[in-house]
């Protein structure tokens, strides 16, 4: 385990460092229900954080996130002050396709256009820069596929939140829109910059 130190004049190849240092696994673990809620994740111990969601399923509706504040006990986000957008590619039999998803006064983040089945899930991967600082607004960025049996995609996303200076957010909340059940994997990781 680890990363890639050195190769420089090795005859055996690649050389792999001791596992550690600056990317670190804060959580991760399974969710089969309504909302994942993920309180007490952003601390300043990190700039960057790394989030996972794998064999997403969520085929009643479109994948939906909130920021949360408070720590522990944190509660979501709902004022209409998220701006989004995300930008689509996908292929059918027929044609190669776009689409998208956009807002600039919403009260979540529609983070993918449609909802996937148990055996087209979706993987998303989430970056978000400084969410607990006081100093910028909440923001995030991520890919995701977008695939079931009419079409294979793949989609990207940006957001930020419209909020004052000073808040400080420490978590995260997903539900499926439509509120229904839904399933995934996910691993949180931090990056020490």
């Amino acid at each position: 385990s680890g990363i890639i130190s050195d190769n420089q004049g090795r005859s055996s190849g690649l050389v792999k460092s001791a596992g550690g240092g600056d990317f670190v696994k804060i959580a991760s673990g399974t969710h089969s229900g309504t909302n994942l809620v993920m309180d007490n994740i952003f601390t300043s111990t990190y700039k960057i954080y790394q989030l996972e969601l794998y064999n997403c399923v969520n085929d009643g509706g479109y994948l939906s996130m909130r920021g949360r504040t408070g720590g522990a006990s944190g509660t979501s986000y709902t004022s209409a002050d998220y701006r989004y957008r995300t930008y689509i590619v996908y292929k059918t039999s027929s044609s190669s396709t776009t689409t998208g998803e956009s807002s600039w006064a919403d009260d979540h983040v529609r983070a993918c256009t449609w909802g996937c089945a148990a055996d087209y899930p979706d993987n998303f991967t989430f970056y978000f820069d400084e969410p607990q600082s006081t100093s910028y607004k909440f923001r995030a960025r991520w890919n995701c596929s977008e695939n079931d049996s009419s079409r294979v995609g793949h989609g990207i996303g940006a957001m930020y939140l419209a909020t004052s200076s000073g808040t400080a957010f420490t978590g995260l909340e997903f539900y499926e829109n439509g509120g229904g059940s839904w399933d995934t994997g996910y691993a949180l990781y931090g990056l020490k910059v």
